[in-house]
C-alpha cells in the first residue's frame, strides 16, 4: 500500500458538495485570520460552526474507533494491517488543527466580549427607552450598577454574536456590575 493511497482513504473530499471538509476548513482558517485582524466582532457564522462541530464530534468517534479496534485481541484483521497507525496519526493531526482554530477563534471572541462588554450589550439592545417617569422615587436616588445593564429578554437575533454569547455576556455584566457595585459604589454607604 503507497502512501497516497493511505491519504485518499482518510481524505473526506467531495467537490461536488458544497460543504465540504476543505471547503469548511478553509472558511474556518479565513474567519479566523479575519477575527484576529479587526478590533469589532465579525457576525457569527452559525452553519458553518455547527458543521464543524459536527465533524469534530465525528472525527472524534471514528479515532475512538480505530483505536478501540487496534487494540481488540479477537479482531486479527486489524492488527495485520500497518496503516492503521499510519491512519491514526492523520485523524489526530486533522483534529488538532481543527480544535486549534476553533478555541483561537473562540479566546479571541471572549477576549472581545470580555474587554467590551457594555458596547456590544447596547449594541444589541437597539435605541434605548426613556426611563419611565412612574419609577418609584428611591430607585432613582439609588440607582444600582445593574440597572444600567440593557434588558435583551426580546432579543431574537443576537448578531454579531451567537446566543451562547449573548448569555455569557448578560451573566458576566451582571456579575462585573455586581462586584463594582459591592466593592467600590458601596464604599462610600458606608
Amino acid at each position: 500500500m503507497d502512501i497516497d493511497d493511505i491519504l485518499a482513504s482518510v481524505d473526506r473530499h467531495d467537490v461536488s458538495n458544497p460543504e465540504s471538509a476543505a471547503l469548511d476548513h478553509q472558511l474556518l482558517s479565513r474567519f479566523w485570520v479575519a477575527e484576529r485582524g479587526v478590533s469589532e466582532l465579525l457576525p457569527w457564522p452559525t452553519n458553518l460552526m455547527d458543521r464543524m462541530m459536527e465533524r469534530v464530534r465525528k472525527q472524534i468517534e471514528s479515532i475512538e474507533d480505530l483505536a478501540a479496534s487496534s487494540s481488540d485481541p479477537y479482531i486479527t484483521t486489524n492488527n495485520n494491517n500497518p496503516s492503521l497507525n499510519l491512519k491514526l496519526s492523520i485523524l489526530q493531526t486533522d483534529l488538532s488543527r481543527t480544535q486549534y482554530f476553533i478555541r483561537s477563534l473562540l479566546r479571541q471572541r471572549l477576549s472581545k466580549l470580555t474587554n467590551h462588554s457594555m458596547h456590544y450589550l447596547l449594541l444589541i439592545s437597539g435605541p434605548q427607552q426613556p426611563p419611565d417617569p412612574s419609577a418609584s422615587l428611591s430607585s432613582q436616588q439609588n440607582p444600582r450598577p445593574e440597572d444600567s445593564i440593557p434588558e435583551l429578554t426580546d432579543i431574537t437575533d443576537p448578531s454579531p454574536l451567537s446566543s451562547q454569547e449573548l448569555d455569557f455576556l448578560r451573566t458576566h455584566q451582571t456579575l462585573l456590575a455586581g462586584h463594582y457595585g459591592a466593592s467600590f459604589l458601596g464604599a462610600g454607604d458606608a
